[in-house]
C-alpha cells in the first residue's frame, strides 16, 4: 500500500516535484502536441500548476467556513471495502487497475477522497499522472464533459485540440477524476455517462475515478468497476476526531458517549459526515440525539449557539433579525424551493434570489432582506458556502434534502398529498428527501406515499410471475427492463457473454431494486456453441446479428438460463412488498387511531395540554 503524503508539502512544493511528470509528458509529444505543450518545459510554468494544485487541495469545511484550508491539514484515510478484507486507500494505485467507480452513501467522504488522490496523484516518486478533476454538478446542459474537460487545461493556458487530448489520452500521463456523478442534474445525466463510456472505450490507456452515491447511471456501464467506501467502524473514531483537532480527553468523552447511546443510532454514526455533526451537537448539547433526523434538527440550533472545543466560545450576530425558529423555517422553504426549481448543491445570485423570493412567499413572518439572511447562512450557520463571485452552495447536498423534507413536514395535509403524488412520478429527483420523509413524516408518507407505491410495484411485476414462454415474457417484460439485452461475442469459435443491459430508470421507488438486482440473475460464464447461436437466430424471437456478436433479449435471456431463479426471485419480491403495505397501514392506523383518545372515559385534569 502506497504510503500516505505529508500534510506539510505546500501546493508551491508539489507544483516542483511534478515538473518533471510536465516536461516528460512536453518531451514526448510530436507535432502539434508538443507545440501545444511547450509551455509545461518551461520553468515559470510551476506557477499554473500551482495553482491547479491549490485548487484541487483547498477547500472550505464546516469547521473552517471563511476560508480555504488544504485537506492534507486534517484528512483521515478513507478505506474501501473488498470482497475479504477492508483497505486504506491512500494512492490511486490502491484502488487496482482499470476504471472505478467509488460508491458511498451520504456524507462518506467521497469527494474528499478524490481531492486527496489527485494530490497523491501528483506527488508520486515514479509513474506519476497528471490528474484531471472535475466536479460534475458544474456540468450543464451547455456545458458537457468534453467542455468541461477544455476548460480545465484552459485554466492552465492549454488549448486542448483533438490532437492534444488524443495524445493526452493515449499516453497513460493522465488521469480522469469525476466527483459527484449522483449531483449530475438528472437531464443530463444519461448523456454525461454515454461520454464516459464512449471515452473509456475510445481510450483504454486513460483510467476514469469517478465518485457517486448508489444506483446511478455510472454504475451500470461495463467498462467501470464499483468498489465501495467502507463505513467508519468504532477503532476509526478516535484517529478520525484526533485529525479534526479534536483534544484526547474531548474525543474519549465523545467516543464514550457514542457507545452508550442507544444501537440504532450507534449504527448511523458510521461516516464522516455524521461523526462530524456528533462533534458539533455534542460540544453544544453533551449529549447525542437518538434518531437520524434530530441530528440535523440540532444541528440548527448548534450552529447558532455552538461553544466549539477548538475555538473560544462565541455568540454570532443574526443579519436578519429573525429568531432562530423562524430563520429556520424560513430555510426550510428555501432548501425545497432550490429542489422543488431543478437547483443543483450549487445556486448562482440569480436563482438564490428566486428561491428566496419564494420561501419568502411560503412562511409566515419571515420578514428580511437577502442579503442578510444570505449573511446568515454562509457566515452564521455555515450551511451554505460563497464560493467565487456568484455562487452559493449547500455544504452537503444532505443538508438540502434533509430541509427540504422538514419543510414537507411542516406543511398542511393538503400540501403534503399533493407532493406525495407528484413525487411518485418524479420520485429519483426526491429520492433522499424522500427517506427522510419516512422517518419524520412517517403517517404521511407511510399513506400517501408507501401504500400506493408499493401496490403499484405489484401490479407492475404480477404480469410477469408465471409467465411460461420466451415471447410471453419478453411483452410483458416493464418498459425499464425490456431494452435490455444480453451481449454475446464471438471468441475462439464460441459465443461469450460479455455485455448486459441498459437497464432504465425505473417509474417507482420500490422497483429501484429490481432495476439493480436484475443483474444478479445474469450469469456471465453462460457460452453458446455455434449450433446454439444458429439455432437462437434461427427461432421466432428478434435476435440481432452484429459482426461477431449476438444481440439476445433479456426476456429471452431469462427464460432459457435463469427461470427458475427468476421466479424465485419474484415470490420473494411480491413477498418483501406485501410485508412493506402491511407496515405502512400499521402506521397510517396508529395516527388514525389517536383521536380516539377522547372517547376512552373521563382523563385527569391537566393531563392533556393541546397547545
Amino acid at each position: 500500500m502506497t504510503t500516505p503524503a505529508s500534510p506539510f508539502i505546500e501546493t508551491v512544493a508539489i507544483a516542483r516535484i511534478a515538473s518533471p511528470l510536465l516536461k516528460d509528458i512536453y518531451e514526448n509529444a510530436k507535432d502539434g502536441a508538443k507545440k501545444a505543450l511547450a509551455k509545461w518545459n518551461t520553468i515559470s510554468y510551476s506557477k499554473k500548476f500551482e495553482k491547479l494544485v491549490k485548487n484541487i487541495d483547498e477547500v472550505k469545511t464546516i469547521w473552517s467556513p471563511g476560508e480555504s484550508v488544504s485537506l492534507r491539514s486534517f484528512y483521515h484515510l478513507a478505506k474501501i471495502r473488498n470482497k475479504k478484507s477492508i483497505c486504506p486507500v491512500a494512492a490511486i494505485s490502491d484502488l487496482g487497475a482499470g476504471n472505478v467507480v467509488i460508491q458511498g452513501i451520504v456524507g462518506q467522504g467521497k469527494s474528499m477522497l478524490l481531492r486527496y488522490l489527485s494530490i497523491q496523484e501528483v506527488i508520486k516518486k515514479e509513474n506519476g499522472r497528471l490528474p484531471i478533476f472535475l466536479e460534475l454538478r458544474k456540468l450543464t446542459p451547455k456545458i458537457n464533459l468534453n467542455l468541461a474537460i477544455s476548460n480545465y487545461f484552459r485554466e492552465i493556458d492549454i488549448n486542448l485540440s483533438s490532437e492534444v487530448f488524443e495524445y493526452l489520452a493515449n499516453s497513460g500521463k493522465i488521469v480522469l477524476l469525476l466527483d459527484g456523478f449522483d449531483e449530475l442534474d438528472p437531464a443530463i445525466a444519461k448523456e454525461a455517462s454515454l461520454d464516459i463510456e464512449h471515452l473509456s472505450k475510445k481510450h483504454p490507456e486513460l483510467q476514469f475515478i469517478v465518485s457517486s452515491r448508489p444506483d446511478n447511471e455510472i454504475q451500470k456501464i461495463n467498462q467501470f468497476r464499483v468498489v465501495e467506501i467502507a463505513t467508519l467502524s468504532q477503532k476509526d473514531q478516535g484517529p478520525f476526531l484526533r485529525a479534526l483537532g479534536v483534544d484526547a480527553s474531548k474525543s474519549a468523552e465523545i467516543m464514550r458517549a457514542i457507545k452508550d447511546s442507544p444501537s440504532n443510532i450507534t449504527e448511523l454514526i458510521n461516516t464522516p459526515l455524521m461523526l462530524t455533526l456528533v462533534v458539533f451537537v455534542y460540544q453544544s448539547e453533551s449529549n447525542i440525539p437518538d434518531e437520524l433526523p434530530e441530528f440535523f434538527e440540532r444541528l440548527f440550533h448548534t450552529v447558532f449557539t455552538r461553544h466549539d472545543g477548538l475555538k473560544d466560545c462565541f455568540k454570532r450576530q443574526h443579519h436578519s433579525g429573525l429568531s432562530e425558529r423562524r430563520l429556520q423555517s424560513l430555510f426550510e422553504a428555501f432548501s425545497f424551493m432550490a429542489q422543488q426549481g431543478g437547483q443543483k448543491r450549487t445556486l448562482n445570485r440569480s436563482q438564490f434570489n428566486e428561491c428566496f423570493d419564494l420561501a419568502l412567499d411560503y412562511t409566515d413572518g419571515c420578514f428580511c432582506d437577502e442579503s442578510n439572511f444570505r449573511k446568515d447562512i454562509t457566515r452564521v450557520a455555515c450551511l451554505m458556502m460563497e464560493e467565487g463571485i456568484d455562487d452559493i452552495t449547500f455544504l452537503h447536498k444532505s443538508i438540502a434534502e434533509y430541509y427540504s423534507a422538514a419543510f414537507i413536514k411542516n406543511s398542511d395535509d393538503k400540501f403534503a398529498i399533493k407532493f406525495y403524488k407528484e413525487a411518485s412520478k418524479n420520485w429519483h429527483y426526491w429520492h433522499e428527501t424522500l427517506n427522510f420523509l419516512s422517518a419524520i413524516d412517517s403517517f404521511r408518507f407511510s399513506r400517501y406515499f408507501a401504500k400506493p407505491n408499493l401496490i403499484n410495484a405489484i401490479e407492475i411485476i404480477k404480469p410477469l410471475m408465471g409467465t411460461v414462454t420466451e415471447v410471453e415474457l419478453c411483452k410483458k417484460l416493464p418498459p425499464f427492463l425490456s431494452k435490455a439485452t444480453a451481449v454475446f461475442e464471438k471468441i475462439k469459435g464460441k459465443y461469450e457473454l460479455t455485455n448486459f443491459g441498459p437497464i432504465l430508470m425505473p417509474p417507482n421507488m420500490y422497483l429501484l431494486r429490481v432495476a439493480n438486482e436484475m443483474h444478479e440473475l445474469i450469469d456471465f460464464s453462460w457460452v453458446l456453441t455455434e449450433s446454439e447461436a444458429q439455432a437462437l437466430l434461427d427461432g421466432e424471437m428478434q435476435i440481432s446479428l452484429n459482426g461477431d456478436s449476438i444481440e439476445v433479449p433479456f426476456g429471452c435471456a431469462l427464460m432459457r438460463w435463469s427461470k427458475k431463479s427468476f421466479d424465485q426471485y419474484l415470490d420473494t419480491l411480491e413477498e418483501s412488498f406485501l410485508k412493506n403495505i402491511s407496515l405502512a397501514e400499521k402506521t397510517s392506523l396508529k395516527m388514525t387511531e389517536r383521536p380516539k383518545i377522547f372517547s376512552k372515559g373521563k382523563l385527569s385534569a391537566g393531563a392533556i395540554r393541546i397547545k
